[in-house]
């Protein structure tokens, strides 16, 4: 699964934290992730999702 399909179909949460090569790149709301990422980035595969809290979750691509 690419970032840019779990964002838009499978992630209902609130915020997201990217993470690009072992080091955060983006915080923010879904929208706001989706704006800022990079294309090419969007279409990268996830390696692993780990949630935070009930409203946030990382996401390393």
């Amino acid at each position: 699964m690419t970032l840019k399909e779990f964002l838009e179909n499978h992630y209902g949460g609130k915020h997201v934290r990217i993470y690009v090569d072992g080091g955060a790149r983006v915080s923010g709301t879904t929208r706001q992730v989706l704006a800022y990422v990079k294309r090419d980035q969007l279409d990268k595969p996830i390696k692993q999702i780990s949630p935070v809290n009930d409203e946030m979750v990382d996401v390393a691509i």
